[in-house]
């Protein structure tokens, strides 16, 4: 898949050389008055387009459609997408490392919106699904990409939040998304985040030593009969793996169960972060990040949509595979 490789290598070099690119930052502006009316400042500031532009935006929004059309229908094709986000991952985290260290401060809001697109966009791919289309090594670079940014979550509202690398719009307050608009100065929504944040890591380190040590057992020939009752469990209720016909197997009642969970995980998978980044821009005023004029931001967004069309076109091919079979 020509096509896909070079599409990944232009998301790597697009979103690794975005932190090295000067940007120019609006401050607060006052208005020009002679009485220096406090009610005259205009909030607000020019985002990084490098990093969360529309076409960036518009281009991840449609790998998460992706990935949820495929993980639902066109399985054959999610580790593909899987490996191209993991990779855009990588790169946005390298660039989010840089500019914790730069010296041209940012805004705690950026740092919020890549949260959004480095921890919540790897669930609309991360599912519980082991065998044919997933592997150890992919579940191992899942891992190896999306938990360091949770660790760096951690350092973030518990120390980063108060170094000198932020910067605060002058007499405006900056707002977040958690599932209303909610104070990122407020104490109760820092210590949110920060209790999330180490869940997350948790439990991240917790599944991925599952897929570690347990789904190594449970593929043995010869379990022990001690621990085969235990990982038959797990790996029904977690797994997508029906297993009928032996002991422990899931009922038809906890099919329905599980598929209308799942329905609810990748809903809310797909709606959350695309809320939390757009509304998270709108109420802090961000500018210069609703064009794709650009090369810079056209690339990716047709990048995305040419992924999403590619399956519909997979689906489309294999429902009229299948109704042809039936006929």
């Amino acid at each position: 898949m020509l096509s896909l490789r070079f599409s990944l290598f232009l998301a790597f070099v697009t979103a690794a050389a975005a932190a090295f690119i000067p940007r120019l930052r609006q401050n607060d502006v006052q208005n020009a008055t002679s009485t220096g009316d406090a009610a005259g400042s205009q909030c607000g500031f020019e985002g990084n387009s490098d990093l969360y532009g529309l076409g960036i935006r518009l281009g991840i929004y449609f790998q998460w459609l992706s990935a949820q059309l495929c993980r639902l229908l066109y399985k054959e094709y999610v580790v593909d997408l899987d490996r191209a986000y993991m990779i855009f991952l990588a790169a946005v985290f390298i660039a989010l490392l840089v500019l914790t260290g730069d010296a041209d401060s940012t805004y705690d809001v950026e740092v919020l919106i890549l949260m959004y697109i480095l921890i919540c966009g790897p669930f609309n791919f991360i599912s519980g699904q082991l065998g044919e289309y997933r592997s150890i090594a992919l579940v191992n670079v899942e891992f190896i990409v999306v938990w360091p940014a949770t660790v760096y979550s951690c350092w973030f509202w518990f120390v980063g939040r108060e170094s000198s690398f932020l910067q605060q719009p002058a007499d405006c307050g900056t707002y977040g998304f958690v599932f209303k608009q909610v104070s990122l100065r407020s104490h109760s929504t820092i210590s949110f985040f920060r209790a999330v944040s180490v869940l997350l890591a948790v439990i991240l380190a917790f599944f991925h030593g599952f897929w570690f040590y347990l789904v190594p057992l449970k593929r043995w020939r010869k379990d022990r009969e001690t621990n085969k009752p235990v990982l038959e469990s797990i790996m029904s209720w977690w797994g997508p793996s029906r297993m009928e016909g032996r002991d422990g197997g899931p009922t038809d009642r906890d099919d329905l169960t599980k598929t209308a969970l799942s329905k609810i995980y990748s809903a809310f998978c797909l709606v959350f972060p695309i809320l939390g980044i757009e509304l998270t821009l709108k109420w802090n005023s961000v500018t210069g990040v609703y064009t794709i004029r650009s090369i810079g931001q056209l690339i990716p967004s047709v990048t995305g949509l040419a992924g999403l069309v590619q399956v519909i076109y997979g689906i489309l091919r294999y429902v009229r595979t299948f109704f042809v079979i039936a006929l």
